[in-house]
């Protein structure tokens, strides 16, 4: 079976080079002496500017692709890599956050490698247990289950349900899905949302 690992690309905004002019006004708290007026031209991306995101993700991508990855046709944001054994790795962007697919552990810790070539400090994860706010599980009987307890749980209070994620059934069965509390009735838990 396929093992899961991540990587978080620490500081990732300040990374890459801009790709237009960009003027800014400099704080003066940051440079003590500096005339209140003073105008700087970046040479980097800056955590705030509108560019930043995006120019992050062309360069991860740019860099992924050197490195022999190539993007899937149906999303720009998942890359695949035949590796010298001949198996496939699998890479799922996602902003900063890596999540890697391949066959052992050790395969996936090359990238983190890689990785660390062009960023300053990458945080790795050998065994994938969350990625993005998704609980990943590998039950005994095999393939993965993927769960979301905290944003069911947010939704639910959001909307004063009384929903619970999670737990047994009267039959002791696990159920894997969120589902209504005994005894609910939509109509007597109507609430407007805005």
């Amino acid at each position: 079976g396929l093992k899961l690992s991540s990587a978080d690309i620490s500081g990732a905004f300040l990374e890459e080079c801009l790709n237009e002019t960009v003027y800014v006004k400099f704080a003066t708290r940051l440079w003590q002496g500096a005339p209140t007026d003073t105008i700087v031209r970046l040479c980097r991306s800056l955590y705030g500017l509108r560019q930043a995101p995006r120019c992050f993700q062309l360069g991860l991508f740019k860099f992924l692709e050197q490195s022999g990855y190539v993007a899937t046709v149906n999303d720009p944001c998942v890359f695949t890599k035949r590796l010298e054994d001949g198996s496939d790795q699998i890479v799922l962007a996602h902003v900063d956050d890596l999540l890697i697919m391949g066959t052992s552990a050790e395969a996936n810790k090359t990238l983190h490698t890689t990785l660390l070539r062009k960023y300053k400090k990458v945080t790795w994860e050998e065994e994938c247990t969350s990625f993005v706010g998704t609980q990943i599980e590998r039950p005994q009987e095999g393939g993965y289950k993927l769960s979301m307890p905290g944003y069911c749980s947010a939704i639910t209070r959001d909307l004063g349900l009384p929903l619970k994620v999670g737990g047994t059934d009267s039959n002791g069965k696990i159920m894997e899905n969120p589902v209504l509390s005994p005894g609910y009735h939509p109509s007597a838990h109507a609430k407007e949302v805005p």
